[in-house]
């Protein structure tokens, strides 16, 4: 069975990358970076977005391994 911990965030990524960001990482920081890419120009949210959800497994799947 699919995790859906593993692919519902880059599918919400495609669609709304704040919430995406939100879900992995939470309000910070990355969330305000990721408001203002999407507010000027959709894209660099939706890579920026993909990039804070790669960071987050690479940092539990270490944690798991430990």
């Amino acid at each position: 069975m699919i995790d859906s911990r593993k692919w519902l965030p880059i599918a919400v990524a495609c669609f709304c990358p704040p919430a995406a960001v939100y879900m992995c990482d939470g309000a910070g920081k990355s969330l305000l970076v990721n408001i203002f890419f999407c507010c000027c120009i959709w894209f660099p949210g939706v890579l920026h977005a993909m990039h804070i959800i790669g960071k987050t497994r690479f940092r539990e799947d270490n944690l798991e391994e430990k």
